[in-house]
């Protein structure tokens, strides 16, 4: 096949996908208070899926460490050299399929996902996190002070 008619095929295809996801962001767009920070609107929802998956598969090699100082913390270093290395490996490999799936599947709702990852009722479907925390790293997962110091501003 030539290659203008891959690039057209190529064009053709994501302005079909571009074309479906703004229909239908279009209908939801009103910003609604009492979701919370974050999923105020469908755009927000959208974005902020596709951000998660694209983190998710960048830095969930970082559950290895992160996993490891727990168990240290809590078991001690021997358990941290063989529990804990297995623990992280494991963590990282869930990361992984989860940031693969979020990434995929950011355009729709997913089962199971509400839109408030503190919502006791998962069943209802939605654009929240599949895995909580839902970020490697944030402020309040930030466990030894990792990222943020805790002398910083966000405590």
């Amino acid at each position: 096949m030539k290659q203008w008619k891959k690039a057209l095929l190529a064009v053709i295809l994501f302005g079909m996908i571009g074309a479906m996801v703004p229909s239908y962001a279009l209908d939801n767009m009103t910003v609604d208070p009492n979701q919370p920070v974050g999923y105020e609107n469908i755009f927000n929802r959208v974005t902020r899926k596709f951000g998660r998956g694209i983190c998710n598969l960048a830095f969930g090699v970082l559950e290895i460490p992160i996993q490891m100082s727990k168990v240290q913390f809590n078991d001690g270093a021997i358990a941290c050299a063989s529990y804990g290395l297995f623990q992280g490996i494991g963590y990282f490999l869930v990361r992984e399929g989860v940031g693969l799936v979020e990434l995929l599947t950011f355009p729709v709702p997913l089962e199971g996902c509400p839109n408030d990852p503190n919502d006791p009722n998962r069943s209802a479907s939605g654009y929240g996190p599949i895995l909580t925390p839902e970020w490697v790293i944030s402020p309040k997962n930030d466990y030894k002070s990792l990222v943020y110091p805790q002398t910083g501003i966000i405590n």
